[in-house]
């Protein structure tokens, strides 16, 4: 059943529920005068909504796609045959005519052309992703490191060979100042979890694994805020709503470079590069080295940061267009 959220009307669906006839009932019982879709490869949702307009089962209404950075190159060499043929698949049986993109960055637009072809083209509109700001109650839950203490790391996001969990284990492996390394999330890759492990009992004594376990949406920014960096070396992000969730608690971030976060050493806020392991470790032994005056003045330019990023007028405006069309 329908239920109220905020502003919203929202029905959940058990996966089992999710049909071309309960997709079109919900269709033609509320008139949108748009579908939004997340994911391009949801065979759960999306797949059965593209199939149900191509057979004239929907009512016209504006198709708005967003795929959430599944075509940036890291993401198309993960099973890269199996998405290829899907891509073809959904080319050839016309599933992808007639339908808007939502692009987060001008990258991930032209990522988007790239893998798509022309049909695309003038179809594909770029607002950035939207965010909300901490409770200032959660801001309180870091307390300074004493001298020599272990540098609080923490890692926030899905277990998926994507974030790249594994390659940030290897990099606390190779840190040279004692460190506590943290890991948020769902283990939703059994065979990847087990590659994880497998590098985690290889970490040195110096190095502390905890598996914080799944948080709810309302503890994330307290549990972020309780640490001293965010280490995410992903293969790839079209946003990466974590990022800006842990500069707004304070927490610098360690990332790659395949983010739209960039130049983050300039802003004071962090470290943004390429996928080495090296490299991140030594940035990681850099922030450990900083002395608390050092770190609070960092976490208060984190903070100042992703409030300019998260109120930025332009950014609510290209969203308010996207869906005003």
């Amino acid at each position: 059943m329908w239920a109220d959220l905020g502003d919203a009307s929202v029905l959940y669906l058990a996966s089992r529920e999710v049909s071309q006839e309960r997709i079109h009932g919900i269709v033609h019982d509320t008139t949108p005068e748009a579908i939004y879709l997340n994911s391009f490869f949801d065979t759960l949702f999306t797949a059965r909504v593209l199939l149900a307009r191509r057979l004239s089962r929907l009512p016209p209404a504006r198709l708005i796609l967003a795929p959430r950075g599944e075509f940036s190159a890291g993401a198309l060499a993960l099973k890269a045959p199996r998405k290829r043929a899907y891509i073809a698949a959904l080319k050839a049986g016309g599933l992808l005519r007639n339908i808007e993109w939502h692009a987060s960055t001008s990258h991930e637009a032209e990522e988007i052309e790239a893998a798509l072809g022309k049909a695309t083209a003038g179809r594909i509109h770029v607002a950035p992703d939207l965010g909300a700001l901490p409770n200032p109650n959660d801001l309180s839950n870091w307390q300074p490191r004493n001298p020599g203490a272990p540098l609080r790391v923490c890692f926030l996001a899905r277990v998926s060979p994507m974030k790249n969990l594994a390659g940030a284990v290897r990099s606390l492996a190779k840190m040279k100042t004692p460190a506590v390394f943290t890991l948020y999330g769902p283990k939703e890759d059994a065979a990847y979890w087990a590659e994880c492990r497998r590098a985690i009992g290889d970490l040195p004594s110096h190095i502390t694994f905890e598996d914080g376990g799944v948080l709810t949406r309302d503890r994330i920014y307290g549990a972020l805020a309780q640490h001293d960096v965010f280490f995410l070396p992903t293969l790839g992000e079209n946003y990466g709503h974590v990022i800006p969730e842990a500069l707004s608690v304070g927490l610098p971030v360690v990332i790659s470079d395949r983010t739209p976060w960039r130049g983050l050493a300039a802003k004071g806020v962090g470290y943004d590069g390429p996928l080495d392991e090296d490299a991140f470790a030594a940035e990681l032994d850099r922030l450990a080295g900083l002395d608390a005056d050092a770190m609070t003045d960092m976490r208060s330019a984190c903070r100042d940061y992703a409030q300019a990023v998260l109120t930025d007028p332009a950014a609510i405006e290209a969203n308010r267009k996207l869906f005003l069309r």
